[in-house]
């Protein structure tokens, strides 16, 4: 039945009929479309859909993809030809997760919000023309007095954040409505972490108490990537 209707489809979108002949004052395109509806069903209708959108253009998707120049690409490569191109508060975020090594043990750095009260790592957004790497060590630097010079290393993790629980409002116009997060982790060696003034307290804690705190998915979800990357030997510095 499927290889007959597949033949059928086959002649339709050639303008011919049952015995190979061409048709007289019509293209194959047109016979198509006019005759989808008799051969969608439940056997080969996502074929004969298929088949249809493969003949369509390619759909050019415009708007910020300009501005971010392949940021997802380059979290941890910063070229000056892939910075964003505006001014102010650039559109994504970052989130930064210290940990350490306490002899077979693995620990995290969780972050107390003076605000809202509830626990995370490290997160914030872009300044002007910075990239997620940058803005991660920023960050980094500014909530809890870790050097700039420390390596990050980039994790796949990523999340996207609604723009109007990020600013309140559309700040980089109606069709932004949310931004990526980029995850870095950092490795602490003979630091002392200092927290900034987003934070009223920090502390150390293994990966399923980490678990338990943390409030955001998200950082969950970073938490068990690192976790395993570090428990396999997955990870430099």
């Amino acid at each position: 039945m499927i290889v007959s209707r597949a033949s059928a489809i086959s002649r339709l979108f050639h303008g011919q009929d049952r015995g190979g002949r061409r048709r007289r004052g019509g293209d194959g395109t047109k016979s198509l479309l006019l005759m989808l509806d008799i051969f969608i069903d439940r056997q080969c209708g996502l074929a004969v859909y298929g088949a249809f959108f493969l003949l369509q253009p390619p759909i050019t998707i415009v708007g910020m993809e300009d501005q971010f120049k392949h940021l997802d690409e380059t979290a941890g490569s910063p070229k000056d030809s892939q910075r964003w191109n505006g001014e102010g508060r650039a559109p994504f975020q970052v989130l930064v997760l210290p940990f350490r090594l306490e002899g077979p043990n693995i620990q995290y750095a969780v972050f107390k919000r003076a605000d809202a009260a509830y626990w995370q790592f490290i997160a914030g957004g872009g300044e002007g023309r910075e990239l997620p790497i940058e803005a991660a060590r920023r960050e980094a630097f500014e909530e809890s007095a870790i050097p700039m010079t420390t390596p990050l290393f980039p994790l796949a993790s990523r999340n996207t954040v609604p723009v109007l629980e990020l600013a309140g409002y559309l700040r980089w116009g109606p069709e932004v409505l949310v931004v990526p997060e980029y995850t870095f982790a950092v490795r602490i060696l003979d630091i002392e972490l200092r927290i900034g003034k987003e934070h009223s307290e920090y502390c150390w804690t293994e990966y399923e108490t980490c678990r338990e705190m943390l409030h955001w998915d998200s950082n969950r979800n970073a938490l068990h990537e690192l976790n395993h990357r570090v428990t396999h030997d997955m990870i430099f510095g």
